[in-house]
């Protein structure tokens, strides 16, 4: 439709342009009693038409090697709308369930960033709880002590860095654009960012891979096998889904446990009815007694049939913003300041630097982080919950045949 619309506004501009240019010519023609210079001048009088400078500076009319935008500015946007390749947006489940409100509900973000920009190092405190090996059966009569509870102690601090590539705009390549400078550079910002976050959500399930905890009692191949289809059909086995429940009970987790992959889980979770938690960010789910994230990356990054298994709230996600409080600053050559993804709502660091020997913008946006996990020693020696911290690692099954 707007390319119809264009042509046909052409169309009628070149009409006017030659009816006025014409007329003109023919008044003159009569008052001079010349009417074999009415082509001529008609024709002189067009061509000024076309390139007749305006006050602004532009021209009356555009001329074709610079009109007819839609050749160089056909938006896919407009087009495909929210299915655009520039605005699709992949699933990254792992990430969503780091960020979902029932991992985050009732958990103090670790104070890495107090909001002002400012770094620090912050020192967690912990105490272990006691084992059934410091409990006695005989009084104290004398007012002896036997043990001594000491705090433990561990230093937290984000070390992680991701980013956007370095993007260049040239504003003698926007000129030519039909939107403003700005919205177009929104768009290409916003092309960019699916890809960051997909990149730092690979990186995520990678450090989850070194990071499960264990089970109990613990398992030496160090992940479960569970069965979720079962028959030529591939039926739902609800006996894989009580397998996980169980495990989790057995390492006293509370709440409903996140599993996050695809493959068998995905299937099991479909047909079971477990809505997908990340799609819209809205928590779906109507049947079954797990939260599902879907992502497809879980297997290729940790192994075939292979998905993650979540406590919620025991994994945490931290990040670190720059360019906040008083180092947020702005003027007319560089801008540092931050940007939030109204997908996982993460928010990033964004530097802009106006170049103006050959007028250019120069910009990227990245996002410190890291990832916290219980400590290894958050229980005490001879603890049958030694070495737990709320993730695990399971392996979906599929049987061909059952009879009992």
């Amino acid at each position: 439709m707007k390319k119809i619309s264009a042509l046909s506004g052409l169309i009628l501009m070149l009409t006017l342009s030659t009816v006025f240019s014409f007329c003109v010519a023919g008044l003159f023609s009569v008052a001079f009693e010349a009417p074999q210079y009415t082509l001529p001048i008609g024709t002189l009088l067009f061509a000024a038409s076309i390139l007749m400078p305006m006050p602004s500076g532009g021209k009356l009319y555009m001329a074709f090697t610079e009109g007819l935008c839609e050749k160089i500015q056909t938006s896919l946007v407009e087009i495909y709308g929210n299915n655009a390749p520039s605005l699709k947006r992949t699933q990254v489940g792992y990430l969503s369930a780091l960020q979902s409100a029932q991992n985050l509900s009732g958990v103090t973000k670790i104070p890495i960033d107090p909001g002002n920009g400012k770094k620090r190092q912050v020192r967690i405190k912990y105490i272990q709880r006691a084992t059934e090996g410091d409990v006695a059966e005989t009084d104290i009569t004398d007012c002896s002590t036997e043990v001594e509870r000491a705090p433990f102690e561990t230093d937290v601090d984000i070390t992680r860095f991701v980013r956007s590539p370095g993007l260049k705009f040239d504003e003698n390549q926007m000129r030519k654009l039909c939107e403003a400078d700005s919205a177009y550079m929104a768009g290409v910002i916003n092309a960019e960012i699916d890809a960051v976050v997909k990149f730092l959500n690979k990186k995520l399930i990678t450090i989850q891979g070194a990071n499960f905890g264990k089970f109990n009692p613990n398992r030496p191949s160090g992940f479960k096998p569970v069965v979720l289809l079962t028959g030529k059909k591939q039926i739902p086995n609800y006996k894989g889904e009580s397998d996980i429940i169980e495990e989790f009970e057995n390492i006293d987790a509370s709440g409903r446990p996140f599993v996050i992959g695809a493959g068998s889980l995905s299937h099991y979770a479909r047909q079971v009815g477990i809505g997908c938690c990340n799609q819209d960010g809205i928590n779906l789910a109507q049947a079954g007694n797990l939260d599902y994230y879907k992502d497809r990356y879980v297997e290729g990054i940790l192994g075939s049939g292979i998905f993650i298994g979540l406590q919620p709230g025991m994994v945490q996600l931290m990040t670190w913003n720059k360019y906040v409080g008083v180092y947020a600053k702005e003027n007319d050559v560089f801008s540092h300041g931050t940007i939030m993804d109204p997908v996982t709502g993460l928010k990033f660091d964004m530097k802009w630097h106006y170049n103006d020997c050959d007028d250019t913008y120069s910009v990227f946006f990245g996002l410190n982080y890291d990832m916290f996990f219980l400590p290894a020693d958050a229980f005490a020696a001879g603890d049958e919950l030694l070495g737990v911290n709320g993730s695990l690692k399971f392996q979906a099954l599929s049987e061909e045949d059952y009879c009992c």
